[in-house]
Formats: C-alpha cells, sequence, structure tokens
C-alpha cells in the first residue's frame, strides 16, 4: 500500500471482521507490508465516502500527483504531499489523498528520503565539484529522477525527491553541504 516496503502480508481490503465472507476471496486480499497492514486495521473508509487505494482495481491516472517540496535552511528538510491539480475532481484522487493520510506516508516517504539524502551526500559533492557546480549537480538529480522513474513508476517517492531537489536552487547551488559534517575533497 506504500509501494516502497518489503511485502510480508496479505491484507483482507473489505475487513474479515466485517465482511467474514470475503475473507478467502483472492481479489479481496492484497500483498502489503506489515507497517501498511497494521496501519490499516479493520479500517474501511471514513464518512465522506473516502477509501484506501485498491492495488488490483483502482489505476492512479498518468500524472504526477505526489510531490516532494525542499527546504533548506540550517539543513535539508523533505516533506511529501498530494498535489491534485487544479480543477481537477476525481474519486479516486480523493481516495489517494486518504490513504496517503491514513498509512501516514508522508512521514514514511519524509524519513526514508532523509536516508537516501544522507546516505548520497558524497556523490552530491563529488557531482558539484567535479561536474558543472551547480547546473552539473541538477541535471544529475534529473537523471536520477527519470532512472527511478522507469524503475518505480511516476509516482514513487524518489521520483518526487530527486526532481524536487533538481529544481530547488538552494540546495542545488551550496544546501547539499548541510547533509554531511565530513569535509569531501575531490
Amino acid at each position: 500500500m506504500c509501494g516502497h516496503r518489503d511485502v510480508a502480508t496479505l491484507d483482507h481490503f473489505l475487513p474479515k471482521s466485517v465482511y467474514p465472507e470475503y475473507s478467502a476471496l483472492s481479489i479481496n486480499l492484497v500483498p502489503v507490508c506489515p507497517y501498511c497492514n497494521n496501519e490499516k486495521g479493520n479500517k474501511l473508509g471514513d464518512a465522506a465516502g473516502r477509501r484506501f487505494v485498491h492495488a488490483y482495481y483502482d489505476t492512479l491516472p498518468e500524472m504526477e500527483l505526489l510531490v516532494a517540496d525542499v527546504t533548506v535552511d540550517s539543513s535539508v528538510f523533505v516533506t511529501f504531499r498530494i498535489d491534485r491539480p487544479s480543477g481537477f475532481a476525481d474519486p479516486l484522487i480523493d481516495n489517494l489523498e486518504y490513504h496517503f493520510k491514513e498509512l501516514k506516508l508522508g512521514e514514511c516517504f519524509e524519513s526514508e528520503a532523509f536516508d537516501e539524502l544522507t546516505g548520497r551526500a558524497g556523490m552530491f559533492h563529488y557531482q558539484y565539484a567535479n561536474n558543472g557546480g551547480e547546473q552539473g549537480l541538477a541535471a544529475m538529480l534529473s537523471v536520477e529522477a527519470v532512472s527511478e522513474r522507469r524503475k518505480a513508476g511516476l509516482n514513487s517517492w524518489r521520483v518526487a525527491l530527486y526532481n524536487a531537489l533538481a529544481r530547488n536552487r538552494d540546495f542545488c547551488s551550496s544546501g547539499f553541504r548541510l547533509l554531511s559534517r565530513e569535509d569531501w575533497d575531490f
């Protein structure tokens, strides 16, 4: 349901406590990670009619819906959100927003992004120092976004992260240096 952790359990999309007749129906059993399975629990949806996105039946539109926002201040901060296109009314997007909020995917992706950025800090320093400074780093980040998109799809948290980093002038000009206390000498 999060799209990135290891799948190790099956979720009863329609909770077996509410719909015991569907507890062994294969289309009701969705492979998920233990975290998502626990967060979802026996929830079906909310009073507004929003529900979780079903992996088998819900196809998201081919548009960028997951967006990262990068702030460079005393450190590098990344947040994630669902960005509904202006004037785009679609119940599936309502469901995606519910799914994102209830499974706490923003917090999950923020943690993953922190690990990704600190793990790649040396590469950012190297790229900046040896391959074109700010523009070279932005270009490399854009290539990373394209590579991740081909691997994981348009709305992968890594795609959103690398797109946001590539567009963020503060990060590409010097903000990446805040990710590491080490002095990188390339």
